[in-house]
């Protein structure tokens, strides 16, 4: 019995299969192993990933480093990285497979007795550039949460008043660089929304977590959306999130899809929300997924928890940086920023 799993360390070390080296991420303050040949990487040392529940995971539709890691974990060993141990044999990874890092697997096809991936010496450097590059961004969103804060902090007693806590809200999202969504013909203030509920259909585009907490009362998750857009075709569709940036990449990315009625919430989206309602007397503005009404939001960090609306109870993420690390790379995939 040799354990598995995060924070797991082997008083021996153990030898990395070839092509795989140790990262340390500054992010969350760990170790992590990266695979050269393609810039993939793993919390779990490569030996003790489970290559036939990884394979399972993956015929059932699993994404990410549940699949890459495989569910459950059964102990057994990579030696070559570029195949897999399974009951059926050795079977050698698909190009696809080595193609996505570990948050970005396919949902189906990921392993296949197929030709093996070869990668010349200029796909090498350009994938150790792609991963330099995603080191730097790590650090660099580190650093600006951390900068956030400070000033959130620093001008927390002097917001005593709405208008203080929403011309702070205004400043942070602007901080974020939400503008380099170029959203400003196509984004509705949150006056609007309140005074015409009827006239939109909001768009919550949040994780599922952040949902469970609370949302606007009506509103629909970006896979409804997407599902069946032509049943929203005759109304303004308005995404938000918690101030209104990673509801801003949503509304580009749909926006580029050909959904020219898709719009972002502005005025700090949902933070902005609890802040109108609460001023005018509603203690309760959002609802449970059961529809129950809620003073409870969350604020995505705890430093953001001050400008939601008087009496909101904030719950937030318990690695902020991290979630905008993924939050980033997923908009600059969908589009390009």
């Amino acid at each position: 019995g040799r354990g598995e799993g995060e924070g797991h360390e082997d008083k021996a070390e153990l030898q990395l299969p070839p092509g795989w080296v140790k990262e340390w991420s500054k992010t969350r303050s760990k170790q992590y192993y990266v695979f050269q040949p393609t810039g993939s990487s793993s919390w779990t040392h490569p030996t003790h990933r489970a290559p036939e529940a990884c394979a399972q995971a993956l015929m059932e539709g699993s994404t990410g480093e549940d699949a890459w890691r495989g569910r459950g974990g059964n102990g057994v060993s990579v030696e070559d990285p570029f195949t897999v141990q399974t009951q059926s044999g050795t079977l050698p990874l698909s190009p696809q497979a080595y193609r996505h890092p570990p948050n970005h697997f396919p949902s189906s096809h990921a392993w296949a007795p197929t030709q093996m991936l070869t990668l010349s010496d200029t796909e090498r450097e350009r994938e150790r550039e792609r991963e330099s590059e995603r080191q730097t961004e790590r650090v660099s969103i580190k650093e600006g949460t951390q900068y956030l804060a400070s000033r959130l902090k620093s001008c927390s007693n002097e917001m005593t008043t709405v208008e203080e806590k929403q011309k702070t809200l205004n400043d942070t999202v602007k901080a974020l660089g939400t503008d380099k969504f170029e959203l400003a013909e196509a984004t509705v203030s949150v006056a609007a929304i309140i005074e015409s509920p009827d006239a939109f259909v909001l768009l919550d585009a949040r994780s599922e977590e952040e949902m469970l907490v609370g949302m606007i009362p009506g509103a629909i998750t970006q896979a409804a959306f997407e599902a069946s857009p032509e049943k929203y075709g005759d109304k303004e569709v308005v995404c938000y999130c918690t101030v209104g940036y990673i509801s801003g990449g949503a509304c580009k990315y749909l926006r580029n899809k050909g959904f020219s009625n898709v719009k972002n919430m502005g005025d700090g989206a949902l933070l902005g929300y609890t802040l109108a309602k609460t001023a005018a007397g509603v203690d309760k503005p959002l609802v449970k997924a059961d529809g129950t009404a809620t003073n409870e939001v969350h604020t995505f960090m705890a430093d953001l928890a001050p400008l939601a609306g008087e009496g909101m109870v904030s719950k937030t993420f318990a690695d902020p940086a991290a979630m905008l690390e993924a939050a980033n790379a997923r908009m600059k995939e969908q589009v390009g920023v």
